[in-house]
């Protein structure tokens, strides 16, 4: 027969490897090993601390729709790195399906793509920081969840690292070190 690899690892705090396929977050976190879609390694029906690696098999635009689409719709506040042109094309879209609610866009300088953020986001949504942060901020009547890692927007084929969690300080601390950013204009 043909080995299969588990879809993810979990590796709860305490140090013991469990299998499994659903996210079962420990109190402290979980530490999950990513091998096939992001559906497989968050469930965000759960409240959310969990340390992700994957192998580039997914970016953060499928992480934030995975989200998006499970918490019934998400205000996203999203700094990235930006190198290709039109790589937000599927958060605008999933904005236009009602995935998203709104958008924010924290970029370094004015790219093609920033300028069809602001059209499908209106004024004001696009803030300019030097930074090579990679973070999403999403959250709706009743959660707040912060997204932080490596990937790119779309995804590359690179071991990449994800942390997600929920209702944290940390959250609080990213809104208002954003909030100190100046719009694109």
């Amino acid at each position: 027969g043909r080995h299969v690899r588990p879809a993810r690892r979990v590796v709860p705090c305490s140090g013991g490897v469990v299998k499994s396929r659903a996210a079962r977050c420990a109190p402290r976190g979980a530490v999950v090993d990513a091998h096939g879609p992001i559906g497989d390694a968050l469930d965000p029906s759960q409240p959310m601390n969990v340390s992700l690696v994957t192998r580039g098999q997914f970016g953060f635009e499928e992480v934030v729709r995975h989200i998006a689409r499970s918490l019934g719709g998400a205000h996203l506040s999203l700094w990235a790195w930006l190198d290709e042109p039109r790589e937000l094309d599927g958060l605008i879209a999933a904005y236009r399906l009602g995935e998203l609610l709104s958008g924010r866009l924290v970029v370094e300088s004015k790219k093609p793509s920033t300028y069809e953020w602001l059209e499908a986001f209106g004024p004001g949504s696009v803030l300019v920081a030097k930074s090579h942060s990679k973070i999403a901020r999403m959250w709706n009547g009743s959660r707040r969840v912060l997204v932080r890692g490596s990937c790119c927007i779309t995804g590359f084929p690179l071991i990449e690292q994800l942390d997600v969690t929920e209702g944290g300080a940390e959250f609080a601390l990213v809104e208002e070190v954003e909030a100190s950013f100046p719009a694109l204009d």
